[in-house]
């Protein structure tokens, strides 16, 4: 899948660009969301995500991961087809989001949004 959720009512593909996250307190009200919220939620796996620090010009990249985990977990996430409205029997693109939330307290000096991470169990 192509990171960046693009709506299958969207005119271009670049809208996706700017939908690689989706704020999970209002992902059920937003027309770029709501439909792939009711009915193609994700898991997207991987085994952590990095956040940059610092000021700009010299950020540092950050591994995050859950603490105590050592392989793979899931972030919470919606998918999406899209075909061009002039072109109906071309392949579809298959585009996806990461939910994301207010950050934990031990993220929060780092970023002030996190990823929502899904226990193995749950």
């Amino acid at each position: 899948m192509q990171w960046g959720l693009v709506p299958f009512w969207a005119e271009d593909p670049s809208i996706g660009n700017r939908m690689i996250n989706a704020r999970s307190e209002t992902v059920a009200e937003k027309p770029s969301f709501k439909a792939a919220f009711r009915q193609r939620r994700c898991l997207i796996v991987n085994d952590g995500f990095f956040e940059w620090t610092g000021p700009k010009g010299n950020r540092q990249p950050m591994f995050i991961k859950p603490e105590g985990e050592t392989g793979p977990f899931a972030f919470a996430g919606l998918w999406e087809f899209w075909k061009p409205k002039e072109e109906q029997h071309a392949t579809p693109l298959t585009s996806c989001t990461i939910l994301t939330m207010d950050a934990a307290e031990s993220i929060r000096e780092i970023h002030n949004r996190m990823s929502v991470m899904l226990k193995p169990e749950a």
